[in-house]
């Protein structure tokens, strides 16, 4: 399993296009399935983005650090078991 920092390094040699098309895919089938594995990968691919040289002072880095903060709240980022003891 890479370490967030390499998977970090690895992500500089994929074009912004191809994250992009990558973050559409996840948030539509997370739209679908609300299969909630998948909100980890959307918010690591909010922060590649986010960190991407092509994006550097971009609107679309603006972008992606408000919508990573709007995906950390979901309830299941903040869900804690309820015990009915």
């Amino acid at each position: 399993m890479p370490c967030n920092h390499c998977k970090a390094a690895l992500t500089q040699d994929i074009d912004a296009a191809t994250l992009i098309a990558a973050l559409f895919f996840l948030m539509t089938r997370y739209s679908r399935d609300q299969d909630k594995t998948l909100i980890q990968p959307i918010l690591d691919h909010f922060d590649w983005l986010a960190a991407h040289p092509d994006l550097v002072n971009s609107q679309l880095q603006n972008t992606c650090m408000r919508l990573k903060k709007n995906w950390e709240m979901m309830p299941e980022m903040n869900h804690k078991p309820v015990s009915l003891h």
